[in-house]
C-alpha cells in the first residue's frame, strides 16, 4: 500500500465572522438597526445610542457602546455575493471567544486589535482618531487582506448586551 505524501487540496480557511473553534464562546443575539446599517460578518458592532428597543445593533464602535463582533450565521448563507444582515434582522454577536476576521494590514500572533469607529472593520494596531481599541488579539500570523483567527475578551463589551 502506498503512502500519500503530497496533498494538492487543503481544507479551506475560515470565513469572515465564522466561529473558529469549540472553546466556550459567548454569543448573544440582537436586532440590526433600521435604515442603512447593514452589517456583514466579522466586524465590530455597537449598540445604537438612541435605541428604544433592547439590543439594537449597528456597525462601528464607540466608547461604552461596543457590543461585540458580528458572527456568520449559516442560516443566512447566500448563493452569490456577500452575507448582509439587513435592518430588523436578527444578528448573532460574539462578546467573547475565537472567530475569523479579515485583517486588512495583516499581522502577527499576539498583535492588539482595533476597530474603525464608523465601519467596524477590525485591524491590528493601537487605536487613533476614529478608531476603538478592542480587548482582542490576533491569534496567528496573517497576511494583509487575509482572514485570520482572533480572540475577543468581554472586558471591552458594554454590559446588558
Amino acid at each position: 500500500m502506498s503512502v500519500q505524501t503530497a496533498y494538492t487540496q487543503n481544507i479551506g480557511r475560515g470565513l469572515a465572522g465564522q466561529v473558529a473553534d469549540i472553546h466556550s464562546n459567548e454569543i448573544v443575539t440582537a436586532t440590526v438597526k433600521v435604515a442603512g446599517s447593514d452589517v456583514i460578518p466579522g466586524i465590530a458592532c455597537k449598540i445604537e445610542a438612541t435605541s428604544t428597543k433592547d439590543r439594537v445593533i449597528e456597525k462601528g464602535v464607540a466608547t461604552a457602546l461596543f457590543a461585540g463582533i458580528s458572527v456568520r450565521d449559516l442560516s443566512n448563507e447566500v448563493v452569490a455575493g456577500d452575507i448582509v444582515y439587513a435592518a430588523e434582522k436578527t444578528l448573532p454577536v460574539m462578546r467573547k471567544g475565537y472567530l475569523f476576521c479579515v485583517i486588512p494590514t495583516g499581522g502577527n500572533a499576539g498583535n492588539a486589535l482595533l476597530a474603525n469607529a464608523t465601519t467596524g472593520v477590525i485591524d491590528v494596531g493601537t487605536a487613533g482618531v476614529g478608531e476603538f481599541q478592542l480587548d482582542a488579539t490576533l491569534e496567528e500570523v496573517t497576511t494583509a487582506g487575509a482572514v485570520g483567527m482572533i480572540r475577543i475578551n468581554s472586558l471591552s463589551v458594554v454590559a446588558g448586551v
